[in-house]
């Protein structure tokens, strides 16, 4: 948690600072980050990042804390509106090698995807754990089917199932294909299916062996 002299900071400078270490997480691995780099972008003296922050993973640990309730708030502003409710199990302490800003774009978008086909009164099943010894991350939309023959063409761009549902829902066509992007560069593998409640994305992640991305943090 950052310290108290971090939050007497004005808040241009404070911005500039989590500009600068947003940047610099979303451009390299984690391992690779910069606090160097960091407080050159922001344009502070290195002792008064130590100030603020005990290390890089306080900081890294901060920004995701910040995106996981925004991201909390805007679904629950969605979900509130169409008379849904989201409901997860998140397992702690299972973490992968993530680009935290791209992977956080792909989960919400999941997040949003899943509200918008889904019924009013439906639940947005979220869970993350181990799937076959690897960290996993699944959404499930109750009250929605997609056709068999779809299934396989998901994940291209601009593909609209026959009847589809962009159409009376005003998606683009893209969004299961940017997910798709961003889960590769991740080396995660995606897989999409019909359940008995209704549809389910599952993304499996490479195993990490250092510091990486909370997978609760996806979708706090």
């Amino acid at each position: 948690m950052p310290s108290a002299t971090f939050y007497n900071l004005p808040a241009e400078k404070r911005e500039r600072l989590l500009r600068a270490a947003r940047e610099e997480f979303s451009r390299v691995p984690y391992e690779s980050a910069s606090v160097n780099r960091i407080i050159q972008s922001a344009g502070i003296p290195r002792g008064s990042f130590y100030m603020y922050f005990t290390d890089k993973e306080e900081l890294f640990g901060h920004l995701m804390d910040s995106y996981g309730a925004l991201l909390e708030r805007r679904m629950g502003e969605l979900l509130e509106q169409r008379g849904q409710q989201l409901v997860s199990a998140l397992t702690p302490g299972i973490t992968v090698p993530a680009d935290a800003s791209l992977l956080g774009k792909a989960v919400g978008n999941l997040l949003s995807n899943a509200s918008r086909y889904s019924p009013e009164g439906a639940e947005i099943r979220v869970w993350c754990g181990r799937l076959e010894g690897r960290p996993a991350l699944s959404v499930e939309n109750t009250g929605a089917r997609i056709s068999g023959d779809a299934l396989p063409h998901l994940f291209e761009a601009f593909y609209r199932e026959e009847g589809s549902r962009n159409r009376s829902t005003g998606g683009s066509g893209l969004g299961l294909y940017l997910v798709k992007m961003i889960l590769d560069r991740h080396g995660a593998e995606c897989a999409i299916e019909n359940t008995e409640d209704g549809v389910k994305v599952t993304a499996q992640f490479l195993p990490c062996h250092g510091p990486g991305l909370p997978t609760e943090d996806m979708v706090r």
